[in-house]
């Protein structure tokens, strides 16, 4: 498990937009808060406009689970939620295998709408 999580702590740095001339400063951290049975990391992400952190952009949060591995399956399942602002939730899945994270494409039943995020 130590190799797995060689993310945990605070990352950031300077980031740039592909499509357009815009540059934005990005820090995450992640916490460990459970190791058995099942791994549980807090998770939190904020984005500001330009280099500085002047101007906030984005902000989300959320739980990563990591599963114990279950007798005749090949890796772990992974569990994910993340919150943002704008009232919605996110729910992501996926395997992790050999310190490989491999997570499904996000389908419309992964996300959850507040009524200001046109949820019903």
């Amino acid at each position: 498990m130590e190799k797995l999580l060689f993310f945990v702590g605070r990352w950031g740095g300077l980031g740039k937009v592909i499509e357009k001339p815009v540059e934005f400063l990005e820090e995450a951290t992640f916490v460990i808060h459970r190791q058995e049975p099942i791994v549980v990391i807090n998770y939190w992400h904020q984005t500001w406009l330009g280099s500085e952190k002047k101007a906030p952009l984005h902000l989300e949060n959320g739980i990563i689970k990591i599963f114990p591995p279950k007798e005749g399956e090949d890796g772990r399942k992974v569990e994910a939620n993340f919150s943002h602002p704008f009232s919605l939730n996110e729910f992501e899945y996926g395997v992790l295998t050999d310190n490989k994270l491999v997570m499904e494409a996000s389908k419309p039943e992964h996300f959850q709408r507040g009524e200001s995020a046109k949820g019903k």
